[in-house]
């Protein structure tokens, strides 16, 4: 493991001082093949019944902004992240994903145990129903862009409006496609408290997923809506709203209470052909705030629009990439640019629950870049990101270039 972090670290630094694409080249090829080589001791069966799959993502960046809101220029480690997936022969599986953000204490993103109760009838046939049953901490079905996998993302991270959708949360979800590969139905009961456990309140969750060409064509796009109702009453304090570059907008003021109903409406659209891809994300909350001089109804809304296209001619996959012509075996890799689009209105009443004296009521934020995926492991992206506020906050302009290795 130590020496995979010195290859992450001599890679990236050879990147950003500008050392000579020969050397770069050969350290890349270097780190795959070891990268293969742990892949192989990791990927095994025990007498043919139980998979196991470990898998990761480190995430480094160095991040420039125009020091408009007292942003410091800075180089970090990002994320950490661990994989753990094991499928049982009986249809059970599980998944655990352990984070070391920031070289904080672990945290853990997502860790579910699931079941296929129609497996054992009609095992991988996707001529019929499928089923799947998920218990534990998982990815509440609100927006497509939270349910994209992080290491296989377009963009830097997260858009705005994305921070208006729930985090991974306690509590079962049913994957059920009663057309395979044209209607999926993901009905979930969360917790919807923030971690804690133990209160009543839970939020009732429904997400649809609509093919209506099916998902083999050479073409691939869905429409997808979701809607959540809880009762919730839980202190939010010091919880923040982060812009695509990973930097906080907004925070909430001290003995601040969310409370009252909380609903979501979200609706979503993904398309992809051939090296094209687009997908779009609009949310809708409707809930109460309320600290020690008020108390409101709010309704803040959000959204996003991200377009990509490979100019190598890669296909557009939502998770993962074959790279035609990967670094080291005669070609340079795959070359991919993207863009994204993002705005968040919270609305005037936000600003009696702000910590800061900005009144900051809202964003749009402009992100486009390009990505370099000399191999499947590696990616290198290098983003502008420009930044309006609706407010006092000062509008922001970031260069931000960041290294992913996953495997």
């Amino acid at each position: 493991m130590k020496r995979i972090y010195f290859y992450i670290i001599f890679v990236f630094s050879s990147l950003c001082l500008g050392q000579e694409k020969t050397n770069i080249e050969k350290e890349i090829i270097e780190l795959k093949e070891r990268i293969s080589i742990l892949e192989k001791k990791i990927n095994f069966k025990t007498n043919n019944t139980l998979p196991i799959h470990i898998g990761g993502l480190f995430k480094g960046l160095i991040y420039v902004p125009k020091d408009r809101n007292n942003r410091k220029s800075e180089i970090r480690m990002q994320k950490t992240r661990l994989e753990f997936e094991m499928e049982f022969s009986n249809g059970f599986d599980l998944l655990v994903e352990p984070n070391f953000k920031n070289g904080e204490n672990i945290s853990v993103e997502e860790a579910w145990v699931g079941w296929h109760p129609l497996k054992s009838f009609y095992g991988n046939d996707n001529e019929h129903p499928y089923l799947h049953l998920r218990v534990g901490r998982i990815k509440v079905p609100i927006s497509y862009e939270i349910l994209i996998p992080t290491k296989h993302l377009d963009f830097p991270d997260l858009s705005p409006a994305s921070y208006l959708a729930p985090d991974e949360d306690l509590g079962v979800m049913v994957d059920f496609w009663p057309l395979q590969d044209i209607l999926l139905l993901q009905p979930a009961l969360v917790n919807g408290t923030a971690g804690r456990e133990k209160d009543s309140s839970k939020d009732i969750v429904l997400r649809t997923e609509i093919h209506p060409f099916g998902k083999d064509k050479s073409y691939n796009f869905h429409l997808g809506f979701s809607y959540s109702n809880g009762n919730e009453r839980y202190d939010i304090s010091g919880d923040e709203l982060e812009t695509g570059f990973m930097e906080p907008w907004f925070e909430y003021s001290s003995n601040t209470y969310m409370t009252g109903k909380r609903q979501r409406f979200a609706g979503e659209t993904s398309f992809a052909y051939g090296p094209f891809g687009l997908y779009a994300d609009f949310i809708f909350v409707s809930h109460g705030l309320k600290n020690s001089y008020s108390k409101r109804k709010v309704r803040p809304k959000g959204g996003h629009i991200g377009v990509s296209y490979y100019l190598t001619g890669e296909a557009k996959k939502w998770k993962g990439i074959d790279v035609l012509n990967p670094l080291g075996k005669g070609g340079f890799g795959a070359i991919q640019l993207a863009g994204r689009i993002s705005f968040v209105s919270l609305g005037r009443e936000y600003q009696n629950f702000s910590s800061q004296d900005n009144s900051t009521r809202g964003l749009t934020e402009l992100d486009f870049g390009i990505n370099w995926i000399p191999v499947y492991n590696a990616v290198f992206q290098a983003h502008v990101f420009l930044n309006k506020y609706r407010g006092k906050l000062k509008n922001d302009k970031v260069f931000l270039l960041q290294f992913l290795l996953r495997f």
